[in-house]
Order: C-alpha cells, then structure tokens, then sequence
C-alpha cells in the first residue's frame, strides 16, 4: 500500500477541527506498522524434540513444559491476529475518512470500542490464571491452571458458531464485554458504542452521513452543519478509544513476556516444577526530568512523529519476537 494511503488528506484534516485524533489514528497506525512483522510469528518449533529430556528427568514438568510451549504458539498467533486486524482496521478509518464514507468511519469507530474491551479482558484473565498458576504449587495444578489460559486464547478465535466449533462458541460476546470490562478513562466514550451501533440499523437512515445533498423543500433530515457536527462528534469520540488501545496492547505484550519467561525457564537443564515462578512485569510510565523553559517558543512541526521507543522481548538467540 503506498505510503499516502496511509495519511489522512490535508483537506480532510482542514475539514475538521479535532486534529488530536488524527495525529493519533496515523501515528497508530505507522506505529503498529514498524512493530508488526510481515513473516511468520516465532513459534516454538520441535516441541516434542525439545521436551523429550525434560519428560527423562520428571513427567510432570514434562507436560508442563509441553503445555508451556503451545500456551507460547497459541499466544503469539492470538497477538498477531489482534495486531493485524487492528492495522486493517486502522487503515480503513483512514480510507473512509479521505473518501468521506462516515458509516465505514463509524463502524470502525465501534469495532475498536470492542477491541480495547477484549484486550482488557484478556490481560485481566490472563494475569489471574497466571497468578493463580504460579501460586497454585507445583505438578497438576499449575498445569491446570496453563491449560485454562491456552483454552482462552483459543477460545478468542471462536467467538462465534462461524466456524462451527459448538464447545467454543459461547466463549465472547462483544456488547458484554464492552459493558464489564471497558476501560474507566474510555467510559465517556463507551457510552457512545449503542449510537454508533445504529449507523447499521435498517431504521437508521446511516446514508445521511455519507450523503452531501442538501435538503429538498418540505423533507425532513439533518441539514449539512448537522452532518458534520456528528462526524466531529465521532472523532472526539475516538480520539481516547485510540490512545487506550495502544496501551492495552502493550499490556498484552507484557503478558507474552511472562508467558515467554515460564517458557523458556521449564527448558532449562536444572528446572523444577517448584521453580516455575515469573511475576507479572509492571509497566512502569517514564518520569520526565524538569526542564528549563527554552528562551525562544520551539517551532511545532505540521505532524509530530509517532514515538517508536519502547520494549523489546528477545529469543535465546538475540532476535526479537515482541516489540513496544
């Protein structure tokens, strides 16, 4: 895709006033962008090969160690589904905003109410099951406990009877958990996600946003200023959802970090089921040191550019699988 299709037109941008929103939704976007590799996830590969000394020395660390392997797999294919649908779906605000296609706006706008939710509740079940496994004790419980985790994510990919997968298909309801575990600092926000809902209720004349006619003579609708008042009501709107996003995913990405450390620590030539101990990394905000105030107001360039620092997860030999 060219690198303009991933910008937002500068007459789209003169069209509106939130610009907050979108320096977020490109800077996202290109964030993302950098992260995301295009190959495939580093998945542990010969898990039966790499496990077999492990079961020679003691069964139960054994499956452990085997649950441990597929918790890794399962675990990095769920993080680059969620990270490429959410760079499609980004790239597809971006569209519907340069074509002035407001519905296609809308409802992506909507979808990623649904995904700060989800991810909100996969980091909140996955730091319980892992500590409940990690003080669980050793043997059968603490792989009970993996087991339930590597269902979880499994069960992110069957949300739905589409597959046909009937035991896994009560697992998620999108509007529940936008209800229970919708971040507090979007609420405001999510309280919007029953309106946005309505750009495809068949009731809903949705079309008024994506058309500019004006209003014939004796016909009921909202005028032009009446349109675009909604469509800056939705980047308001989305502007937090976008923010809060970001900073799920990392926490997710903290959670494959965890997850990488029980891993690579059940391999390990002298590794007990006693020892298989990893607390939850916190992520810890940087403090700016004060500065003096410059003697000259600095010059605001027309974009800022997207951060790209952050953490980086390493295999054993020095490559990384999880970037932020």
């Amino acid at each position: 895709m060219e690198a303009r299709a991933e910008r937002l037109r500068d007459e789209v941008r003169q069209r509106f006033a939130t610009q907050e929103t979108f320096d977020r939704i490109e800077s996202f976007l290109l964030r993302q962008q950098q992260l995301t590799s295009t190959e495939e996830p580093p998945y542990v590969q010969q898990i039966e090969e790499k496990t077999a000394p492990i079961f020679q020395k003691d069964e139960e660390l054994g499956e452990v160690a085997v649950t441990l392997c597929r918790l890794k797999n399962q675990y990095l294919l769920l993080h680059h589904a969620l990270q490429s649908k959410l760079i499609n779906l980004m790239r597809s605000m971006v569209y519907g905003l340069n074509n002035s296609d407001y519905l296609l706006f809308a409802l992506v706008s909507r979808s990623l109410i649904e995904h700060v939710a989800c991810l909100s509740y996969l980091v909140q079940q996955s730091d319980r099951i892992l500590d409940g496994a990690e003080g669980s004790g050793p043997g059968t419980p603490l792989k009970a406990a993996l087991d339930q985790l590597l269902g979880l994510y499994g069960k992110a990919f069957y949300g739905n009877r589409f597959f046909g997968n009937e035991g896994l298909g009560d697992s998620m309801d999108a509007v529940a958990l936008v209800k229970e575990f919708i971040s507090p600092d979007i609420r405001e926000s999510a309280q919007y996600y029953n309106s946005l809902s309505d750009f495809v209720h068949p009731c809903f004349a949705s079309s008024v946003l994506i058309a500019a006619f004006k209003l014939g003579e004796g016909t009921v609708g909202p005028s032009l200023g009446e349109k675009k008042a909604a469509v800056e009501r939705i980047l308001q709107i989305t502007g937090p959802v976008i923010s809060t996003l970001e900073q799920r995913l990392q926490d997710f990405a903290l959670v494959g970090n965890r997850i990488d450390a029980h891993q690579r620590k059940s391999l390990q030539p002298a590794a007990t089921l006693e020892g298989l101990v990893v607390r939850k990394v916190e992520r810890v905000e940087p403090v700016e040191a004060p500065q003096e105030p410059p003697k000259e107001p600095p010059k605001e360039p027309a974009r800022p550019k997207p951060s790209t620092t952050g953490a980086i997860f390493f295999t054993k030999k020095g490559k990384p699988w999880l970037k932020y």
